[in-house]
């Protein structure tokens, strides 16, 4: 049997999210969109603005031993008690619209008793791994049903071996 693109159940799965990825990269030209997630254990977040995505993610880190915390008018900051989550879809600020010139970012910084990161992954990596990965599992199914011997009807064979005779005593 022929493998065909057209009925491969891989190919119709996968296309729906390359098909969101693209939407998503022509939206960050013009918009700023992303989810932010505050709790007990840090503020995090995901960003896709300028070709990219972002992530960033915030927490109390600890004081090293041997460091003074500052004195005077520092107070250390407050982490929600509760779980809350925001979404949000504005218009960027940025000036040009990059389209294959984002770059991967990667930042990192310490603020009082505020440890953060951020990284930042271009779309064009994010789709190119996405049909890499796409491809591979399609590459796979093929090669898989190409080894699989073609299924015919069962075949029932009867030996005769006679019946077993009983005598009656």
């Amino acid at each position: 049997m022929r493998f065909r693109l057209s009925r491969s159940l891989t190919f119709w799965l996968g296309l729906p999210g390359l098909l969101f990825l693209l939407w998503a990269w022509a939206d960050s030209f013009d918009w700023r969109s992303g989810i932010s997630i505050a709790g007990k254990s840090g503020l995090g977040g995901l960003a896709s603005d300028g070709s990219s995505i972002s992530f960033h993610w915030s927490h109390l880190a600890p004081v090293p031993s041997g460091v003074v915390p500052p004195v005077g008018e520092y107070e250390p900051p407050e982490l929600p008690p509760t779980t809350s989550m925001d979404f949000y879809h504005e218009s960027s600020t940025r000036g040009q619209r990059p389209f294959l010139w984002a770059q991967f970012e990667s930042s990192s910084g310490t603020a009082g008793a505020v440890a953060s990161r951020m990284i930042s992954v271009p779309y064009w990596i994010v789709t190119l791994a996405y049909i890499g990965l796409w491809g591979a599992v399609m590459a796979w199914r093929w090669q898989r049903s190409r080894r699989r011997p073609p299924v015919g009807p069962p075949h029932i064979s009867f030996e005769d071996k006679g019946a077993p005779v009983h005598q009656a005593p």
